[in-house]
């Protein structure tokens, strides 16, 4: 059943075609898609409502104290951020997700 609210990522997603995803419960990381989706559906708003994507962007974000203090930034350079370029996104797309991914981790 498809629906409006999981364009944003199911775009992405149908591009890429990751593989399955698996739960491993005692895996160290979940697979990036679980992590990715709210990233995933902001970045769609630059296109589709730049209005929205202005107030996204002026929301406060930790990414610099994340990066030198936060152990789960370690899943964001490891996993999230290689997965988003294996999605087709451009460095700039990167770039917003890693700093969309500090206001929201």
């Amino acid at each position: 059943m498809e629906s409006p609210i999981h364009e944003p990522e199911c775009l992405v997603l149908r591009e890429h075609k990751p593989n399955k995803i698996t739960i491993i419960p005692e895996a160290k990381f979940p697979h990036p898609v679980y992590g990715l989706v709210a990233v995933l559906r902001l970045i769609s708003l630059k296109k589709s409502n730049p209005e929205r994507w202005g107030l996204a962007m002026a929301l406060e974000s930790h990414l610099e104290d994340r990066r030198v203090s936060d152990k789960k930034w370690e899943w964001v350079e490891a996993i999230a951020l290689p997965f988003l370029r294996a999605c087709g996104l451009d460095d700039d797309d990167v770039q917003d997700c890693e700093r969309m991914l500090g206001v929201t981790r």
